[in-house]
């Protein structure tokens, strides 16, 4: 730029300012969002924290749920005026379900001097999930005995707080417990669950030859005998807990079909998985008609919210499909429990839901219907219910 000379207190200063830089030779926060609580619409109580493998950003987060990426455009996206980047983030917030996105750079044809950033806008936090335990007593007036038999079920659900003074009707209980969570994210629009049940006997066991992690795309396997690309593995089948249920992708073996042999899966692992367990190959048949989702899910959300519950007819499994990814397989679990001989009761895991009616039957005592609010700062959100 051109000399410029300025006068003050009468003396003459000549400067010569450095030129202004293209918009790709700045720095910038080259991509932005914030995160909020979905059950509350405000920012985390706790630390939040972004990060990514792309080279040249470097991650920040501020208050109020600020998080992103500083950098200088022209060295995180040198070829930016001829291709699109893409860039992998993770969000970690204390409390809540990972947030997994692939942020796309688009193709900017005047960079470097055009650039603009990338913002994401506002992002939705999932809860993790807690357990409604408790236990059904009898008040004898000199002790509380347990209550055997007593049905403990969800009546009705609030996604939100409902103001203290305003009365606010529930939304029916249409959501169900899935074991593990989710391998994928899912849009509402597009996607459906459907109803399973086991189809026949599983094929002959395989042992797991090496232990096996979250994440983990691959199997190692003690023999590749009557399984084929597109049959489903059940993984881990001793103990029901830690069961998936994911369809192969590829088979890499020896010459046999008995010997060692290293399976791809279509979706990752979501448990570790120790050597020497049992894998085997199943086959499901449909029960009930497929339902639409009503709320979009992210991976690793333990609850969906079909339209209707009635279409799953009660099945123990359920697949999910939409779109480009892979069709998946959980076990399913709904929110009635029947308290054991002491009166204890659990319910399946529960998320994403503020509020939610809960109603106790045992046949009789008079029914006791509350509203209450789960605890999702612990892994058991406890509650009992006296009958006088």
């Amino acid at each position: 730029m051109a000399l410029q000379t300025f006068d003050a207190n009468d003396v003459v200063y000549s400067v010569s300012p450095e030129p202004e830089l293209p918009l790709g030779l700045q720095t910038w926060a080259v991509l932005r969002a914030r995160v909020l609580d979905e059950i509350t619409g405000r920012p985390p109580d706790g630390a939040v924290s972004i990060t990514s493998t792309f080279s040249g950003i470097s991650p920040r987060s501020a208050t109020g749920g600020m998080v992103g990426f500083a950098g200088i455009p022209v060295r995180a996206f040198p070829q930016l005026k001829l291709m699109a980047y893409v860039v992998p983030i993770q969000i970690v917030a204390d409390g809540y379900i990972l947030i997994r996105r692939n942020v796309h750079i688009p193709v900017t044809p005047n960079f470097p001097d055009a650039f603009a950033p990338v913002d994401l806008g506002d992002l939705q936090l999932h809860r993790m999930p807690t357990l409604i335990s408790g236990r059904v007593v009898l008040n004898t007036g000199t002790a509380q005995q347990g209550v055997a038999g007593a049905v403990v079920s969800l009546t009705g659900i609030w996604r939100t707080p409902p103001p203290a003074n305003l009365v606010v009707a529930p939304d029916p209980p249409n959501l169900v417990s899935l074991t593990p969570g989710a391998y994928w994210d899912r849009n509402a629009v597009g996607s459906q669950v459907q109803g399973l049940n086991f189809l026949g006997a599983p094929g002959p066991d395989k042992q797991l030859l090496l232990q096996a992690f979250p994440d983990q795309f691959e199997l190692r396997l003690s023999d590749r005998h009557l399984i084929a690309p597109n049959d489903i593995l059940a993984i881990d089948t001793a103990d029901s807990a830690r069961t998936e249920y994911i369809t192969i992708q590829t088979i890499a073996g020896f010459s046999t079909d008995d010997q060692p042999a290293t399976i791809t899966l279509n979706s990752p692992l979501r448990w570790v998985h120790r050597p020497g367990a049992i894998v085997h190959k199943i086959q499901f048949q449909n029960v009930g008609a497929p339902t639409p989702l009503t709320q979009d899910a992210i991976a690793g959300d333990i609850c969906l919210f079909p339209t209707n519950l009635g279409s799953l007819g009660g099945a123990p499994l359920l697949s999910i499909q939409s779109g480009p990814n892979p069709v998946e397989y959980h076990a399913a679990a709904y929110f009635q429990a029947t308290s054991d001989a002491q009166g204890f009761f659990r319910l399946p895991a529960i998320s994403r839901v503020a509020q939610c009616g809960l109603h106790v039957h045992d046949g009789v005592h008079t029914d006791i219907d509350v509203a209450y609010r789960p605890d999702y700062d612990d892994e058991v959100s406890r509650i009992d219910f006296v009958y006088q």
